[in-house]
């Protein structure tokens, strides 16, 4: 099981909203038109409240997110949805962050889908270079700040959709931070 998120918010969080255990896939937001905006988030973690702090803090991209509590749920959802990164922590019951990239990485579908993996174990440098052999985009320690999780996932998307179809790179919100 994995630690809970601690994200570190800036001086002023913004108001918390009490969400239902089970919501509705966040909505797409109207924010342009083409394929940039058919690609979602993917989140994944055992652990509500840190989906809701990824949620926070990766709502200002615009981009419509997904949750998933397992590996085994994260690997469904990538090939049912559009899926322009996983956001995933490294230790999940079952299959961990690490098993389920290398079952992303074996698929023709989602084999250069950006993953960035978090945790909050501490740093493990055998772990972290697994984690880069298998070629995820990013590999992040707990407490996450909100704005380099938001950077590091904004630029990964941009680059996965434009790599998918040119000419849509940047077409999303393009938020301060």
């Amino acid at each position: 099981m994995s630690e809970p998120l601690n994200v570190a918010w800036p001086a002023d969080p913004p108001t918390a909203r009490v969400l239902p255990a089970t919501r509705p896939e966040s909505p797409p937001r109207a924010t342009g038109s083409g394929a940039a905006e058919e690609y979602g988030l993917l989140l994944v973690d055992d652990h509500e409240d840190n989906l809701f702090a990824l949620e926070q803090a990766l709502a200002p991209l615009g981009r419509r997110m997904f949750r998933a509590g397992s590996g085994e749920q994260a690997l469904r959802r990538v090939l049912r949805e559009k899926i322009a990164v996983v956001v995933m922590d490294l230790l999940l019951p079952g299959m961990d962050g690490l098993e389920t990239v290398t079952y992303l990485r074996r698929l023709e579908h989602t084999r250069l889908l950006p993953v960035v993996l978090v945790t909050g174990v501490g740093r493990d440098d055998a772990v972290a270079e697994r984690a880069y052999r298998l070629g995820v985009g990013g590999f992040l320690l707990k407490p996450i700040d909100p704005w380099s999780l938001r950077t590091h996932v904004r630029t990964l998307a941009e680059l996965y959709v434009h790599a998918r179809h040119p000419g849509t790179a940047g077409t999303g919100p393009q938020p301060g931070g």
